[in-house]
Parts: structure tokens; sequence; C-alpha cells
């Protein structure tokens, strides 16, 4: 099967009504944060890295994650997309989201996403780049219903 081919199964079975997974798999834990790598289960190749607060983590489990306006993610970069990624169900917390950040102090218990671990400095880098190309990842699929696995 040719990527095209695969492309346009995926994409027919996406707009299907069937769930878009994605895997945040943790690797590394320091003291200021966890360092993960979010992947697409399908293709592995659509893959960012992570970094969450180590004392707001979120707890492992299924999440779905829908895209929602943010009264807090308001500037003219997030107002390229239909919406901010916003995690749901997550035990004892809400407006946990996947965002724009390079530090764990850019959060406050949501998925920050970068291109890059950089674990000796306690960062992500070229997060922006990486938030882009996920979204762009998301619009191109058309918003689909998203899963999210957390390991």
């Amino acid at each position: 099967m040719t990527n095209l081919e695969w492309l346009n199964n995926y994409l027919k079975s996406v707009r299907g009504g069937e769930a878009t997974k994605f895997n945040l798999i943790r690797f590394e834990k320091t003291a200021g944060g966890i360092f993960g790598m979010l992947a697409n289960s399908l293709n592995p190749s659509i893959r960012f890295a992570t970094l969450e607060p180590l004392q707001l983590a979120i707890p492992k489990g299924v999440y779905t994650v829908e895209f929602t306006v943010s009264n807090k993610f308001t500037s003219d970069f997030y107002k390229k997309w239909k919406g901010v990624p916003i995690l749901n169900n997550v035990p004892g917390r809400s407006g946990i989201r996947i965002h724009v950040g390079n530090y764990p102090k850019d959060s406050k218990g949501c998925i920050l996403i970068g291109s890059q671990c950089v674990i000796g400095m306690d960062m992500i880098s070229k997060s922006k780049v990486a938030y882009t190309a996920f979204m762009d990842y998301c619009e191109m699929l058309g918003y689909p219903r998203l899963e999210l696995f957390i390991i």
C-alpha cells in the first residue's frame, strides 16, 4: 500500500467516526517535570516531545480530547485553528489542555508540546513549531475525536 492509499484509508476511518488515537509515553522524571513522547498510534512518525509539571502530572489513563475555544489562549497564534485541545474527565481537575510552552513553569498541569526534550535543562524546544504541526495534522483530519492514552 502506498503512503497516499494509507492516508486516504485513514482519513475515511477518522471521518467515519472512529477516534484518532495518540499515546503519551512518559520516559523521564526530573526535579521539575515529566518528559514524554506523544505519538499517533497508527502512524508513529507523527510524534512530539511533551513536558508536564512533576507535581501536577495527569494520571495515567485514557482521555477523550476535544478542540474548544479557550479564554486563556486568545493570542493570534491560537486563533489559526478551530480551538485548543482540552482533555475530558481528568480526575479532580478541569481545563487541562495541550498547549505551547517550554518549561514546567509554563503549565499549571497541562501538557506542553515541543520538538525535542532537553532533559538536563528541564525544557522542551521549538514548542510553537511542534504545536503548529500537531494542530495542522488535526486540521487536515477535520478535527477528529481524539483518544489520548497516557502510559
